[in-house]
């Protein structure tokens, strides 16, 4: 047959995975996941840097990759530093990062 695979809950039981995948589920829609509530308190800047940290270095982009990645993350980050990364609507980025091009930032 093969073998039993843990759910992603950590038991081989179906009935008490769901419950727990119920629970996490409310947990999310209620906004009581730590990883939510410590996002929404993420500004854009940080979570530039922590992008930079973990994703955009070598060996998991290319270096010249991981420059460019620099060169856009120091303008947008004169523009959006201080926004609240959870909050920014994407229009609201759009039109703020045209304003910024318009006034020169780059």
């Amino acid at each position: 047959m093969g073998t039993p695979c843990r759910e992603s809950s950590g038991t081989a039981d179906w009935a008490e995975a769901n419950r727990r995948l119920r629970e996490r589920l409310q947990a999310r829609d209620g906004n009581l996941l730590e990883v939510i509530r410590n996002g929404e308190a993420l500004s854009f800047g940080e979570w530039a840097d922590s992008f930079l940290k973990n994703f955009s270095k070598p060996p998991t982009r290319a270096a010249k990759t991981h420059a460019v990645n620099i060169r856009c993350i120091t303008h947008l980050k004169a523009a959006f530093a201080s926004r609240n990364w959870w909050s920014s609507q994407p229009t609201q980025s759009k039109n703020t990062f045209a304003i910024g091009w318009n006034s020169g930032f780059a």
